[in-house]
Order: C-alpha cells, then sequence, then structure tokens
C-alpha cells in the first residue's frame, strides 16, 4: 500500500482502539487490524494484516515497547517487553499518533496486572 495509506489506517488508532490484546486471548480482530496499520506505519514492521494477534503481532508490539520503554515499560517498573498491548502502550500510540488530541494524555496511573482487569480484558480462548 502507498505510504500515505499505510499511514491513514495508522492513525485510525486515534479513536477506534479501546481494548487490550494479547497473543492467546479472544481479541477483537478489527482491533487487531488497527493494532497492526499502527505497527506497520509507526514501525515499520511489515506485518501482514489480517486481525490475528500472532507471534509476528507481538514482536512487533514488544519493539514497539522497547522503542518508547520510558513511557510504556517503565511506569510498570518493567525494563523488559511483554507483548501485550495494554494500557501503557495504548496511552503512548495515541500520543504519537493523534498529538492535537491526546498529545497531552498521561501515562495511565490505573496500572491493573491483565489478569487481574475483568472489566477491560476479554477471557482466554478456550
Amino acid at each position: 500500500a502507498p505510504a500515505g495509506e499505510v499511514l491513514g489506517a495508522a492513525t485510525d488508532i486515534c479513536n477506534a482502539v479501546e481494548s487490550y490484546m494479547r497473543v492467546g486471548h479472544r481479541n477483537d480482530s478489527a482491533q487487531v487490524t488497527i493494532l497492526q496499520n499502527f505497527l506497520n506505519g509507526y514501525m515499520q514492521s511489515g506485518l501482514t494484516v489480517d486481525g490475528k494477534y500472532g507471534p509476528k503481532t507481538e514482536a512487533a508490539v514488544k519493539a514497539f515497547q522497547t522503542a518508547r520503554k520510558e513511557k510504556v515499560l517503565f511506569p510498570w517498573g518493567l525494563t523488559i517487553p511483554t507483548g501485550i498491548f495494554y494500557k501503557t502502550s495504548l496511552a503512548e500510540a495515541k500520543r504519537l499518533m493523534c498529538p492535537d488530541e491526546f498529545g497531552n494524555l498521561p501515562v495511565p496511573t490505573d496500572l491493573i496486572p491483565w489478569s487481574a482487569n475483568k472489566a477491560e480484558v476479554l477471557p482466554p480462548k478456550e
């Protein structure tokens, strides 16, 4: 796809992604598609945009987390990426892609571990 299309798709993350995603869970395929477009646009990840959160998408999320570790990993006290697209990863993606709307979005402070956040996380695949 031409660069303009990828960038346009990448900015969909500004208002479309509201769920959190990881390998092995019932991720919303439309949300994963938006995430993959963001990773291709911002990180030049070269992912196949298929709406599936597999090992390649997880690796691209880890690369993003590493590149933006100060605002993605450090608030959790982490130094190694998780591959889970969750609170701080989503907030940083929105800050980067939507500076007019989310440029001042604070780093989340309601850091609830993935496994304890039943209200916002879909259950595992059966």
